[in-house]
């Protein structure tokens, strides 16, 4: 069992987010105080989707779309992918002929989902395998508690585990809620065409199989 501390800043207030990760079935307590008062606590457990469930594949498409609309705007957003294009998306990244790649999701002790992150395996057009995020999402009243965090380095986990030593996701340049995310967790941010960047990380696979 490992013991993490966050940190969080938030605007004009200080934040402090303890969490317990206990790994395999991973489950999380983050205790939110302001000004020392306890403010909120939630207890999340980070599984995988459940592939046999239309509801839960089309929630996590719905806010793959739900993402794109706060990133890019309504207009931009709505129009860059149908809802059919990304449920379909959801499902590709489960199936194993097509792809090696995961869905997680966080899911409160109510049981319901309050983020996910999507991930796989992917040429870096180099000849070379990395560790892709294609998408994280978080719940705008769950944000800010570590939950990220923690979607995060469970992606970071699963990449280790099969063997990837570097870790990276591409996003919109204005997208600096998520640049500010993955910078604060080790990304090195990079320009790219075409407006995006791309965040990088080394991966220590040994330093997750000791924890």
């Amino acid at each position: 069992m490992g013991f993490l501390l966050f940190r969080l800043v938030g605007w004009r207030m200080l934040r402090w987010a303890a969490a317990v990760l206990c790994v395999g079935c991973c489950p999380l307590r983050y205790r939110k105080t302001c000004s020392g008062v306890v403010a909120l606590e939630i207890t999340i457990t980070i599984r995988s989707v459940d592939s046999s469930s239309p509801k839960e594949i089309g929630l996590v498409a719905q806010r793959m779309g739900e993402t794109l609309v706060e990133v890019l705007g309504r207009t931009r957003g709505e129009r860059m992918y149908t809802a059919d294009w990304l449920d379909q998306r959801v499902r590709w990244h489960l199936d194993s002929t097509e792809v090696l790649g995961a869905v997680f999701v966080a899911e409160d002790s109510g049981g319901a989902i309050v983020g996910h992150t999507i991930v796989r395996l992917e040429d870096d057009g180099q000849g070379n395998d990395i560790g892709l995020f294609a998408t994280t999402y978080v719940t705008p009243n769950a944000r800010k508690s570590g939950v990220a965090i923690a979607l995060l380095d469970h992606g970071e986990r699963w990449m280790c585990g099969h063997g990837m030593t570097e870790a990276v996701t591409y996003t919109d340049a204005d997208n600096e809620k998520l640049q500010k995310l993955f910078e604060g967790r080790g990304y090195v941010m990079s320009v790219m065409p075409n407006d995006f960047v791309k965040l990088t990380k080394d991966l220590v696979p040994t330093a997750w199989m000791d924890a």
